[in-house]
């Protein structure tokens, strides 16, 4: 071969990588513009989904409220005061018998277990 076919040829494949280097390029182009589009989509969509969890949640505490107002239970706040309903007759019953139950839990009149067998070790630290 000759020097001027060498170049020839070397010109040939220079234009050859330079077609397939802005094909290349093209491609990467419309990838990054379609990758793009998608991240915007995701976003919105992400955006949806998180009014629409909000949403959710506020009508899963309406429910709730409204569950508790149509069955009638009392929350843990409006506990009614035991003393405002007995009478004070039952009041000083239900308090002796208290009163007797703690007595009979007492140890009915037993004497503590000595143990005169034990010997006492005194310590000093230097």
């Amino acid at each position: 071969m000759k020097k001027d076919e060498i170049i020839v040829l070397l010109k040939e494949q220079l234009q050859l990588a330079n077609e397939q280097l802005q094909q290349a390029n093209a491609t990467v182009s419309s990838l990054t513009t379609q990758v793009n589009e998608l991240i915007e989509r995701i976003k919105s969509l992400e955006e949806l989904l998180v009014q629409k969890g909000i949403a959710i949640d506020k009508a899963n505490r309406q429910n709730k409220a409204l569950g508790k107002l149509v069955s009638g239970k009392k929350s843990e706040r409006q506990e009614k005061n035991p003393q405002d309903s007995m009478t004070q007759e039952e009041f000083d019953k239900k308090k002796t018998e208290q009163a007797e139950k703690r007595k009979a839990r007492k140890n009915n009149g037993a004497k503590r277990d000595m143990h005169c067998e034990m010997e006492e070790v005194h310590v000093t630290i230097d």
